[in-house]
């Protein structure tokens, strides 16, 4: 029979149907229900198909969990879901879903199911699984959570600039292409170097030998220490091929740079980036052992300063300064009872100041100071004692030069990596592999 389209009702269905067909296809409600405890004659709807219903609406309208119901009240959920569900929404109310999202928690499984489920995705989409970064991103969160939970929400370092707040993190390990692989929440004070070894272990467990053997780790600097160098090369387990950056408080970072300026046998790498102001890369390699194992170290130059360096090099001039005409102020008011002692004065304050990237020189002058035997008001007729007195002056001029050397240095970073083959990995590969670490961070992680 004909309807009345005044009696009709329409709603936008928005992506829904698709996001739901990309569900069935990576098998997310099967994945979760073959690993989360639960029972189909007390369970109208599996865990899976409840957390299916989560993304639907994260993806679609992102509504508070108890509005969720009213969303699926506007959604076709034959198509979503299928026919033989018969659902209606209240199927999807907030006790529901959490009873769903408390059954996830309990099966202890959260990391596999994720790793499960991510790798699932790539295999279906034949996505390449090569280099894999990994970092951490602060998430700030409004309130008490005063030991809430199993998830120690506090303060820590925050990546997005709210120390005020209490946050948790989020750990990604992500392909090239910002794909997660694994993920994992960790305690708002959680330190990256503590965490690395736990995505070390995750990725042993994870991949198959033959599998780690063609990934590359890449991560920031806090992966390096000689605990986690050691775990990478863990016995009766395959050692991950990784690169990263060698920490500056390394005593090798600033010895490795020293030598790289004083051979001067750079190797042009260019450009890695299309645009116009992207900076000129060049390198050099060097071979050198930690702990007995050895590593290749390449020293990378950019034509580009960092920002922060730049502005925190200026600042550390101008203090620089500031002490020295201070210091040199207060040696030219002592007076000296002879020239050799102003000189040797003058000596020992180039001396102590000959790290820092100023020219000094220094004079000396004399002068005549008249003083009377006694104290008090002189006699009348009394005569004052003249005496001679030498004073040390220095003139502080900016040395170009070493400031040139300086803004060099700090325009270089010291790559570490157990990618010992140059020619299949020579140092551009490995610089750009680095630098999707960056890209990555700007993106997806953060």
């Amino acid at each position: 029979m004909p309807v009345a389209i005044d009696n009709m009702r329409f709603f936008r269905a928005g992506p829904a149907a698709l996001i739901a067909r990309l569900c069935d296809v990576l098998k997310i409600a099967e994945i979760i229900d073959a690993v989360v405890d639960w029972d189909p004659v007390q369970c109208h709807l599996s865990p899976g198909n409840r957390v299916k219903a989560l993304i639907i609406n994260l993806l679609v309208d992102r509504e508070a969990l108890y509005h969720v119901e009213r969303f699926y009240e506007n959604q076709e959920l034959e198509v979503l879901f299928g026919a033989e569900q018969q659902l209606r929404p209240e199927d999807f109310n907030d006790d529901a879903l959490g009873r769903a999202l408390d059954k996830l928690f309990a099966s202890g499984q959260l990391k596999k199911l994720f790793s499960t489920i991510a790798l699932t995705a790539a295999a279906t989409h034949s996505v390449l699984i090569e280099g894999i970064h990994v970092d951490t991103t602060s998430i700030s969160v409004h309130g008490a959570y005063e030991g809430e939970g199993d998830l120690d929400i506090t303060f820590g370092f925050s990546k997005d600039h709210r120390p005020n707040l209490k946050q948790f993190l989020i750990g990604l390990t992500v392909n090239r292409d910002g794909l997660p692989i694994l993920a994992q929440s960790l305690d708002g004070n959680t330190s990256d170097k503590s965490w690395y070894p736990q995505v070390i272990e995750e990725l042993v467990q994870t991949f198959s030998p033959a599998k780690l053997k063609g990934i590359i780790f890449v991560a920031d600097c806090a992966l390096v220490t000689k605990d986690n160098l050691a775990l990478l090369v863990q016995e009766n387990k395959p050692a991950l091929q990784f690169i990263s950056l060698l920490p500056e408080n390394f005593g090798l970072n600033k010895e490795i740079k020293a030598e790289a300026f004083r051979t001067g046998f750079w190797q042009e790498i260019g450009k890695l980036s299309p645009k116009k102001d992207a900076a000129c890369y060049k390198s050099q390699s060097f071979v050198r052992e930690i702990d007995g194992r050895g590593y290749l170290l390449i020293v990378v130059h950019s034509t580009t300063l960092d920002k922060r360096k730049e502005n925190s090099l200026l600042k550390k001039w101008a203090k620089q300064r500031e002490v020295l005409e201070k210091a040199a102020k207060d040696l030219s008011r002592r007076p000296f009872a002879c020239e050799a002692d102003a000189k040797k004065a003058i000596e020992l304050f180039c001396q102590e100041y000959r790290h820092q990237p100023f020219i000094l020189k220094g004079t000396v002058t004399q002068e005549i100071v008249s003083n009377y035997v006694k104290r008090g008001r002189p006699r009348k007729g009394e005569q004052p004692l003249n005496t001679i007195v030498y004073h040390a002056h220095i003139q502080i001029e900016e040395d170009r030069e070493a400031m040139a050397h300086e803004k060099d240095l700090a325009s270089t970073f010291v790559l570490i990596t157990n990618l010992m083959d140059t020619k299949a990995y020579p140092d551009r590969e490995v610089l750009k592999e680095y630098k999707e670490q960056m890209l990555l961070r700007d993106s997806s992680v953060s």
